[in-house]
């Protein structure tokens, strides 16, 4: 991680991961203004953190904030700061973490994620999906309650399908295979018990929607 150590609003001391993140040597940083390493869009929200750390001895603070880069452009950064005795006066000890990799990686995964849940949520076809822990795959529950407490993504093509708000099956307040009709409950559960082994499967089941009407699937 980068240390700055700050007082009077000047850096006081860096150590070589702030030289290497800033692209600047020791002697351009030390008396340096914090402030100036800072993007602009981010100093009044950075300068009025960094002050209101200042009068909370003992105490932590976090921020993120773009900071300047030479020959590079400004990176994201996590900063931890807190308030520290240094050369009998207090100061405050910032250490800093480059998050800019991480945050677009996060970003990315969740364009990925918008665009498959627009696929999905276009689909016609219902989508039930279980995801299980490994202590689960160990002792091999699959009955229909295990099934059931592991749903963990649907779509809207379902509501029409049961008449019931998907909300309601991710919530757990409702259950799938309360729906299946009675005749055909064994039938589908041996149908799912047997997909991790077969890897694929077909089966042709009724369900029974609150007002009793049956849809074949």
């Amino acid at each position: 991680e980068s240390i700055v150590i700050m007082q009077d609003g000047k850096i006081v001391f860096a150590n070589p991961a702030f030289n290497r993140l800033t692209g600047k040597t020791i002697s351009e940083i030390i008396g340096a203004s914090f402030v100036d390493f800072v993007s602009s869009n981010d100093t009044k929200h950075v300068m009025e953190r960094v002050k209101d750390i200042g009068k909370r001895r003992g105490r932590k603070s976090q921020i993120e904030f773009h900071l300047h880069a030479k020959h590079r452009k400004p990176v994201l950064v996590d900063m931890d700061m807190c308030v520290i005795g240094y050369g009998g006066r207090n100061a405050i000890l910032g250490w800093l973490t480059d998050i800019t990799e991480r945050r677009q990686k996060t970003l990315e995964t969740q364009r990925v994620q918008k665009r498959l849940r627009n696929i999905l949520d276009s689909m016609r076809h219902v989508i039930l999906s279980f995801s299980f822990s490994e202590p689960d795959d160990e002792v091999k529950v699959r009955d229909a309650a295990f099934f059931d407490a592991h749903l963990v993504e649907t779509n809207p093509a379902a509501e029409a399908l049961y008449d019931v708000p998907i909300e309601e099956f991710l919530a757990k307040k409702r259950n799938i295979f309360d729906f299946i009709h009675e005749e055909d409950r064994e039938k589908v559960l041996r149908h799912y018990q047997n997909l991790e082994a077969e890897g694929s499967g077909e089966v042709t089941y009724r369900v029974t929607r609150p007002d009793n009407e049956i849809r074949w699937v």
